[in-house]
This record gives structure tokens, C-alpha cells and sequence, in this order.
């Protein structure tokens, strides 16, 4: 291997480029749009995931709380979505089920 200046300053040259190097990452206004994307993204899973549980709160009081039960209430709406589409019953009832899922992970 050779030590000498003229091998380092050919094979280490800058190289020029007409762009920024600047990764996006340390970009502030990049940054800004993804903190604040990010602060709108956690408000409407939030949102959902309120709703989500005053539903399950609802369906466990007329449902399992009372000795008769007074309606059935998540019970007709997934036989509804069954109707509308086979698939569409099976996924509200999956979503229902994986967020008490991930509920119960964040206790």
C-alpha cells in the first residue's frame, strides 16, 4: 500500500456535488411536519380508541351485566355487517377484538 501524497490526494478527493448533502432527518421543517403529523395521527387513534371502548362498555352492561339481557347490542351489529358483506362481520368483529388486545398491553 502506498503512503505517499499524490496516491492519498487522488484516491480521497472531495467530490463535488451541486446538491445539499443535508440529511432529511436534520432538516427543522421536515422534522416539524412529522412531529406535528405524528401529534394528528395519536388525536384521531385516540378518538377511535375511545370510541371503541364506550361501545365495549355499552355491549357489556345490556349484554353480560343484566340477568336478562336487555339487547344485544354488538351481537346485531356484527350479524349486520354479515349481511352486508360475509368478510365485513369478521373484521369489525377482529378489530374489536385486537383492540382489547392492545388494551390491555398498555396496562
Amino acid at each position: 500500500m502506498k503512503t505517499g501524497t499524490a496516491w492519498t490526494a487522488r484516491c480521497f478527493r472531495p467530490i463535488s456535488h451541486n446538491f445539499s448533502l443535508k440529511k432529511q432527518g436534520t432538516d427543522p421543517d421536515y422534522m416539524w411536519a412529522i412531529i406535528v403529523m405524528l401529534y394528528w395521527l395519536k388525536l384521531a387513534a385516540g378518538i377511535i380508541a375511545g370510541a371503541l371502548t364506550i361501545l365495549w362498555l355499552v355491549h357489556v352492561v345490556l349484554y353480560i351485566f343484566l340477568s336478562p339481557p336487555l339487547y344485544p347490542f354488538l351481537n346485531t351489529f356484527f350479524k349486520a355487517m354479515d349481511t352486508v358483506f360475509p368478510l365485513f362481520g369478521t373484521l369489525a368483529f377482529a378489530v374489536f377484538c385486537f383492540y382489547l388486545i392492545g388494551a390491555r398491553r398498555c396496562l
